[in-house]
């Protein structure tokens, strides 16, 4: 009985990641098609950290596609949308209980007892597609994180072999780091086989400069002020939420555009706090980051670090924000609370779930008496219907043992969910709304009572 209880585990297991998945590119691609059409609405008035903040939801709503209930939430009103074109399902009163006489018995078990007790050999058996497809996902998930985090290491111990910066530049990052209100001064190290200045490393920041930015102090500073401000936006983080979204969703090119989108607006930012708070001018700060663009292209499975310059392919466009930014900078004590109270909005908005969404409205029965004497009347009746069928009996021993008993109720709840939780509303003990084997099992064991 272990063997079989295991292996619907199993298939509990992967029809639980397999939702997941399906949940998250759902939900996760229309959130990013909706934020893509805002963005394209109101392009040139949203700011480029706002932009970021908006497609970093997207990316959360990706890893948690199903958030806490809200009634104005997106999936509640894509709920009621639903709920709209279709017909709720409902029984009419006096029905009998769905675990007792509800059952189609017919289809669950046969009640003879003169044939030869059934013994199903689930756990000999080979698994089902649903578990191979879980399986394989699981193994390609692995092997790349396993991966990356290989290529993030072999970086790692790559810059620590460049040379330590002078006592002049680690004065300067000092003191940008105290202006910033960055507390953690990130480790100096100077390089030419990068000409992007970035800055890597999530506990022990550090920063790596080229030789030519050391010549002129005016664009060393523009240059350190825009890798310190990664640090004082905690883009490291994000560059790791980025990573494992792009990781256990690396089939689904959404997520990828989705983490080109925030590389961009992040980096437009971080170009903003350099034009802010450092002395270069804005067409020389465009020529900086000409020069800060990497000449050759690296793998896809390389370690990116969150660097100045993210390439050719946007590069025109962070121009025109940097040069156009230099007449007007957006006031950000004027617009920051205002900012703040939208993001939360729509993070409610855009995050959160609602009651019932994605399931059909459950079947009403009458309720049962919550006596002592109703409970022991049911327990009796449920007993009486294990032991009225001998395909309970799975080692044939002629006695129903009392995981037997477990075990066949269990079968019988499974075979319609939504009238047992109807009935046992407590037994969704996870708020998923959904209920799984051990949810059940724990129900007839009388664990949630």
């Amino acid at each position: 009985m272990d063997a079989v209880l295991a292996a619907a585990d199993r298939h509990a297991a992967a029809l639980t990641l397999l939702s997941w998945i399906g949940q998250a590119l759902l939900f996760g691609t229309a959130l990013a098609g909706l934020t893509w059409l805002m963005t394209r609405l109101l392009r040139h008035r949203i700011p480029p950290g706002v932009e970021a903040a908006l497609w970093l939801i997207v990316l959360f709503k990706f890893l948690v596609p199903v958030g806490p209930g809200w009634s104005l939430s997106s999936i509640y009103v894509y709920d009621r949308f639903s709920r709209a074109w279709s017909l709720p399902a409902t029984v009419p009163e006096g029905s009998p209980s769905p675990i007792i006489e509800g059952v189609d018995l017919a289809t669950a078990s046969t009640p003879v007892r003169n044939q030869p007790p059934v013994s199903p050999d689930v756990a000999s058996r080979p698994p089902g597609w649903i578990t191979i497809v879980a399986t394989g996902y699981l193994a390609g998930v692995l092997s790349l994180l396993v991966w990356r985090a290989r290529a993030y290491q072999m970086f790692r111990r790559r810059c620590r072999t460049f040379s330590l910066a002078g006592p002049r530049a680690r004065d300067l990052v000092a003191d940008v780091c105290r202006r910033l209100r960055v507390r953690r001064i990130p480790s100096i190290r100077i390089s030419d086989e990068h000409p992007a200045p970035f800055v890597t490393g999530l506990f022990r920041p550090l920063l790596v400069l080229a030789h030519r930015q050391l010549v002129r102090p005016d664009e060393l500073e523009a240059v350190v002020v825009h890798e310190v401000a990664h640090l004082r936006r905690g883009d490291l983080f994000v560059r790791q939420l980025q990573w494992i979204a792009g990781a256990l969703l690396f089939f689904w090119p959404v997520v990828a555009w989705v983490n080109r989108r925030l590389d961009v607006a992040r980096e437009q930012a971080c170009d903003q706090w350099a034009l802010r708070h450092g002395k270069l001018p804005a067409g020389a700060y465009a020529r900086c980051l000409l020069q800060a663009i990497p000449a050759a292209r690296t793998s896809r499975l390389a370690f990116h670090p969150a660097g100045m310059a993210s390439g050719h392919t946007n590069l025109e466009r962070r121009i025109d924000m940097v040069l156009e930014s230099s007449t007007e900078l957006p006031d950000r004590r004027k617009r920051g609370r205002l900012t703040i109270v939208l993001l939360t909005a729509w993070s409610g908005f855009a995050l959160a779930g609602g009651a019932g969404a994605g399931q059909s409205a459950p079947a009403t029965y009458p309720p049962r008496p919550a006596t002592e004497e109703a409970v022991r009347e049911h327990a009796v009746q449920l007993y009486q219907l294990v032991a009225e069928h001998a395909v309970a009996d799975f080692n044939g021993d002629s006695v129903l043992s009392y995981l037997e008993k477990d075990v066949y109720l269990v079968a019988l709840a499974m075979q319609r969910p939504e009238e047992f939780m109807s009935e046992f509303p407590y037994a969704d003990r996870n708020h998923s709304e959904c209920l799984d084997l051990l949810e059940a099992y724990d129900v007839i064991r009388g664990v949630t009572l």
